[in-house]
């Protein structure tokens, strides 16, 4: 079921970085990331939604932040070296990058109902899905571990967009 688009009041400005952060992750625990890394990610939201609402962007404010949530656990469990967020408006839509050092592919798991985790991308795909989105992922050109998980998320605005109300 498709949900419907939210409506911005004003248009948000185009070609504009309305967050870009990076952090280097910690030394892993054995196979768990470090729990300092575990906090960024909630930290990241709370950046992430303020980010935002000042850029006039509210009513998205719930599927991007489940979605930057996602991407970052992402990041920090599977991960190394040092992780980037990016969300930049581009013609129409909200992108959404996160970038680590990290080996291996970002692909959406089937876990069974007993398995306590890999749903996150799976419900990230879905969300961006139903907001008439896309993703991907991207592996570094240079050969070196790394890839780029991105989403587009459609921006919306009324007639009224553009005024000073």
């Amino acid at each position: 079921m498709n949900q419907p688009m939210p409506v911005l009041k004003h248009a948000p400005r185009p070609d504009r970085d309305v967050m870009a952060e990076t952090f280097k992750l910690s030394s892993r625990l054995g196979a768990q990331p470090h729990p300092e890394d575990a906090v960024r990610v909630g930290i990241m939201r709370r950046i992430a939604a303020a980010r935002l609402r000042y850029h006039g962007l509210s009513p998205l404010v719930e599927d991007v932040t489940l979605i930057v949530s996602e991407l970052l656990t992402n990041a920090v469990q599977r991960g190394k070296g040092t992780v980037n967020i990016t969300m930049r408006v581009d013609v129409g839509d909200l992108r959404i990058t996160v970038t680590d050092d990290g080996a291996g592919r970002a692909i959406p798991s089937a876990p069974s109902a007993d398995d306590e985790s890999g749903r996150g991308l799976s419900i990230v795909v879905q969300l961006v899905r139903e907001r008439g989105g896309e993703w991907g992922t991207k592996h570094r050109s240079d050969g070196k571990d790394g890839k780029h998980v991105w989403c587009t998320v459609p921006v919306t605005h009324n007639a009224q967009a553009g005024s000073t109300e």
